[in-house]
C-alpha cells in the first residue's frame, strides 16, 4: 500500500478477482495502469471512495501483506 505522488491516489494490494469486480462496478473510483496489470493491486481515487469502504480495503490489504 502506498500513496502516490499526487496525494490523491492510493495503491492497495487486492486479489485479481476483487480488482476485476471493483473495476467493473466502480470505474470512476478504482482503476489500474499498465504497470499494475500483472500485479494484484488497484489504484483508488481517495476523493471518490467512502470512508467505510476505504477502511475495509486498507484492513484487507494489510492482512494480505502481513500473511506472506
Amino acid at each position: 500500500m502506498r500513496l502516490r505522488e499526487d496525494g490523491k491516489t492510493l495503491v492497495l494490494v487486492t486479489t485479481f478477482i476483487d480488482r476485476d469486480l471493483l473495476l467493473r462496478d466502480k470505474p470512476r473510483t478504482f482503476f489500474i495502469e499498465e504497470h499494475y496489470r500483472n500485479y494484484p493491486a488497484i489504484l483508488t481515487r481517495l476523493t471518490r471512495v467512502g470512508p467505510n469502504q476505504l477502511r475495509d480495503m486498507i484492513g484487507a490489504a494489510w492482512r494480505r501483506v502481513t500473511k506472506s
